[in-house]
C-alpha cells in the first residue's frame, strides 16, 4: 500500500495487478523481501508526481482503497516492480468489488516471467522458498528425507535401548526449503517424524537420537525420550549453518 495526496487529502493507493510482499504485518514477521521491496518504491516514488491509470474500478469499496496503475516518468511502476522482481502478478483482484484485471495482464505475465528466470528480487531461490510458506516446504523436505538406522549392533557406545535416527536431506533445493522453516516448524517436523515414522523394527528404543544431515553436514539434533508409547521430553539444537565437527 502506497501513501499519496490524491486532490486534496491524503489517500490509500494499491497497485493494480501486482502483489509486492508485506512489509507492514501486525504480530507476524515481515514477508521476506518486503524491505527491500519497501525502500525500492520509496526511493523511487517518495515526493513525486504520477499519473494515475484506473481499470474499470478505481477503488475498492469496502476499504475505499485506490487501485490503480501508476505512471512515473514514462513508465508504469507496476511493470518495473514485477520486472526487478520486487512483485508477482495478482491471482486475485484484492478488492471487494471488481475481478482480477486482466488489463496489461499478459505483458505482466511476461515481465514476471523474466524476473523469475533472471532470479531477480524475491525469484531468488532462498527468498522464494521462503515465500511460498510453511505448509508446503515442511511437506517438500519430509517426503524427500532418506532415513538410516544406527542401533547398538553398528555402534558399541549405544545403550541396548538406544537408537540413532539420520535423516539426510535430499538435494540443494529441499536445504533451501528446510533453512526457511522457523525453528518451530522444524521442531514439529523432526518430531513427527520421530513419533510417527520410524520403522516398527525399532520400537524397542526408548531414547531416539536423530541428525538432520545434507552431505555430511549436520542441521539439527534432537533427542526423544520415551516411555512405552508416550513421548515424555524432546530436545532439539538447530545448526543454522551447519555443524562440521
Amino acid at each position: 500500500m502506497l501513501q499519496i495526496q490524491f486532490g486534496e487529502k491524503e489517500d490509500t493507493l494499491r497497485l493494480s495487478g501486482i502483489d509486492a510482499p508485506n512489509f507492514e504485518q501486525q504480530g507476524n514477521e515481515k514477508q521476506p523481501f518486503s524491505v527491500e521491496a519497501f525502500e525500492y518504491t520509496k526511493q523511487r516514488l517518495e515526493g513525486k508526481e504520477v499519473t494515475l491509470e484506473f481499470d474499470e474500478y478505481e477503488r475498492d469499496t469496502k476499504t475505499n482503497t485506490l487501485v490503480a496503475f501508476v505512471w512515473f516518468e514514462n513508465e508504469m511502476f507496476n511493470k518495473t516492480m514485477l520486472s526487478e522482481g520486487y512483485a508477482k502478478t495478482s491471482t486475485t483482484s484484492g478488492t471487494s468489488t471488481a475481478p482480477l484485471s486482466l488489463k496489461y495482464r499478459s505483458e505482466f505475465l511476461k515481465l514476471e516471467k523474466q524476473a523469475k528466470e533472471g532470479k531477480k528480487g524475491l525469484w531468488q531461490d532462498f527468498v522464494q522458498l521462503q515465500y511460498e510458506g510453511e505448509k508446503s516446504n515442511r511437506a517438500t523436505v519430509m517426503s524427500g528425507l532418506k532415513e538410516k538406522l544406527i542401533t547398538q549392533k553398528e555402534q558399541s557406545t549405544l545403550g541396548s535401548d538406544e537408537v540413532i535416527v539420520i535423516l539426510d536431506i535430499a538435494n540443494d533445493k529441499d536445504l533451501l526449503r528446510y533453512k526457511a522453516l522457523s525453528d518451530t516448524t522444524k521442531k514439529s517436523m523432526i518430531f513427527d517424524h520421530l513419533k510417527n515414522n520410524i520403522r516398527g523394527d525399532i520400537n524397542f528404543a526408548k531414547t531416539r537420537f536423530v541428525k538432520i544431515t545434507y552431505k555430511n553436514v549436520v542441521y539439527a539434533e534432537a533427542t526423544l525420550f520415551k516411555d512405552k508409547d508416550t513421548a515424555n521430553s524432546f530436545e532439539v539444537q538447530f545448526y543454522p549453518n551447519g555443524n562440521f565437527d
